[in-house]
């Protein structure tokens, strides 16, 4: 792999494993990039845990070069072995961008591959899955690389629909085709 992320348990925690050490030290072992991330439950909690692992990956992207025209990202996106989002929600705003000529970089993180996230500051905009976990990515990523963020929240029926959309498209400069869509 591209990458190998080593998540801390209760277990490695209350031991006091130094799993920063340990990947630094199995970075140097195989060909990939190996971080760690403190994720035991005691620790803090869900959205902490969240926003801590975001830190850590922000560490991954390179920095804003040349704008990826039309590009957005989709922050705040919560897959895995089960699911806290329903996934057509993710297909139905694929849908909205490429509707209004945008194309998606990546869905951070839900599924998106490494070079996703190195190429992610340089799209022209974030734009949220939900707003209330892609905010803390949002202000980070605007902070450290200067992208903007579409403080919508998620596109549920016509006047929250059209807020989301308007939110990307102005800032792709595809006003006209987002009237269209909408």
């Amino acid at each position: 792999p591209d990458l190998i992320v080593i998540l801390s348990c209760c277990c490695s925690g209350i031991i006091g494993d130094d799993v920063e050490t340990v990947a630094d030290i199995v970075e140097g072992e195989v060909d990939a990039r190996v971080l760690a991330i403190h994720s035991e439950g005691f620790g803090g909690d869900f959205r902490s845990g969240y926003e801590d692992a975001f830190r850590v990956l922000m560490d991954l992207m390179e920095p804003r070069g040349d704008l990826m025209e039309r590009t957005i990202n989709i922050i705040g996106a919560r897959e895995g072995p089960t699911y806290t989002e329903w996934t057509e929600d993710l297909d139905e705003l694929e849908r909205l961008v490429h509707a209004i000529g945008g194309e998606i970089n990546g869905v951070l993180c839900g599924g998106c591959t490494l070079e996703e996230i190195q190429r992610a500051p340089s799209a022209v905009i974030n734009a949220s899955w939900c707003y209330d976990w892609g905010q803390k990515l949002g202000d980070l990523m605007e902070a450290r690389f200067g992208i903007p963020y579409a403080r919508t929240g998620q596109p549920y029926g016509p006047a929250l629909t059209e807020e989301w959309i308007m939110g990307v498209a102005v800032p792709l400069g595809l006003e006209r085709a987002a009237r269209a869509v909408i």
